[in-house]
């Protein structure tokens, strides 16, 4: 094998000690053998690097963070161990099958202007078992790089990290995951790789996604996740204002945009206005944003004031969106009011049976003693010797 290897796998081990050993052999078994093992363990409490350190192989290089620090900060880290020429991702509860590193340098071959390759996946159990049903995410078909960047911006990511192989200078070019991102540090990757490469997509499954038991995966929805996915998505959204430096790539991706340009909104304009018309609340918030940046560039402000998009539409479109969602938050207040008030008169009809409770009781022993007290007077009279 040569010095330096053609492909870096690159894993990020956390309490995995049941499934790494077969994350590590997955990859070791594959058909192309120039590659090295980058695995950093981020604070493992369960066995889990004693599990990586019973595999005896030279290609595996581990390492280990003093305190656990997050998957954005341990992905980085193996990344600036990496030697390879292109750079593979496999978190340590998943599986390569079989080609997957072998098919993937053929497509970088093949078309050197490349910058990320992708497949399809498949879902295994917690025991590494196939799980049946349709599960369309993993088998995105007919992606392009334009056709990520628009699904991307509308509807989130539709790749998965780990399927992905890319070429060292991707990552040269725009720079290593976000340490601030958690759960969306490979979607706001792809939408820069994409921003600056083509990429693939290989139809075909060629890795083994396992779904934990008892929604234990890192991105399974809780109210932590969903906070952190809301608030992340529209970060992600803010590499489009790089579309400002490619206005050809602009349209392929927003055709629609095209009246826009000719009005003189400006890639950052068009943009706003695209954000504004969408669904989803994510690209809402952003084309806020977008707005307020168009508004404060005399050229484009000009031209969307003319067009009935200025400061006026700008109030009535944050009032509208509402990205802080104040409105949302009033209504919690009053329900929670309500809620109050509810408690209290609850507690002042307890408070109030309990008296009528009581108050029957004293009746009750009010006409016990009374009538007791009737029977023993009877009962004396009865006693008392009658007068002749």
């Amino acid at each position: 094998m040569a010095t330096t290897p053609i492909v870096s796998v690159c894993i990020p081990s956390y309490n995995h000690a049941k499934y790494v050993r077969a994350a590590l052999e997955s990859v070791l078994s594959q058909d192309f053998g120039d590659f090295e093992i980058i695995i950093t363990d981020d604070g493992s409490t369960d066995g889990t690097v004693e599990e990586v350190l019973a595999v005896r192989d030279e290609r595996i290089h581990f390492a280990r963070n003093e305190r656990n620090v997050g998957p954005s900060v341990t992905a980085a880290r193996n990344m600036a161990r990496a030697r390879g020429r292109y750079f593979a991702f496999l978190p340590s509860d998943d599986l390569y099958l079989p080609g997957k590193l072998r098919r993937q340098v053929e497509a970088f071959e093949r078309q050197p202007d490349l910058g990320a390759v992708f497949s399809w996946m498949t879902p295994v159990d917690d025991d590494g078992a196939p799980i049946a049903g349709d599960f369309p995410y993993y088998r995105p078909a007919g992606v392009t790089r334009e056709s990520a960047l628009r699904h991307f911006f509308f509807e989130g990511n539709l790749l998965s990290a780990p399927t992905v192989m890319v070429r060292r200078e991707g990552f040269e070019r725009v720079g290593v995951f976000d340490p601030c991102l958690w759960q969306t540090q490979d979607y706001d990757m792809w939408v820069k790789l994409c921003l600056a490469f083509p990429i693939h997509v290989i139809e075909e499954a060629l890795v083994a996604y396992r779904l934990r038991a008892g929604g234990a995966n890192m991105h399974a929805s809780n109210p932590a996740t969903d906070a952190r996915v809301a608030w992340e998505f529209v970060q992600v959204l803010r590499n489009y204002f790089g579309l400002e430096q490619d206005p050809a790539l602009f349209l392929r991706v927003f055709p629609e945009a095209a009246a826009h340009l000719e009005q003189g909104f400006g890639v950052t304009g068009a943009l706003a206005l695209i954000g504004l018309g969408a669904a989803a609340p994510a690209p809402r918030h952003f084309g806020i944003e977008a707005l307020y940046r168009a508004l404060n560039t005399p050229d484009a402000a000009a031209a969307l004031e003319r067009a009935g998009h200025g400061c006026a539409y700008f109030y009535r479109a944050l009032a509208e969106v509402d990205p802080l969602r104040t409105g949302a938050l009033r209504e919690i207040a009053k329900l929670r009011g309500a809620a109050a008030q509810s408690e209290q008169y609850a507690q002042l009809l307890e408070t109030y049976n309990g008296l009528v409770a009581y108050h029957q009781q004293v009746t009750e022993a009010k006409e016990w003693w009374q009538k007791q007290a009737e029977a023993w007077e009877a009962q004396a009279k009865a006693l008392m010797p009658q007068k002749r």
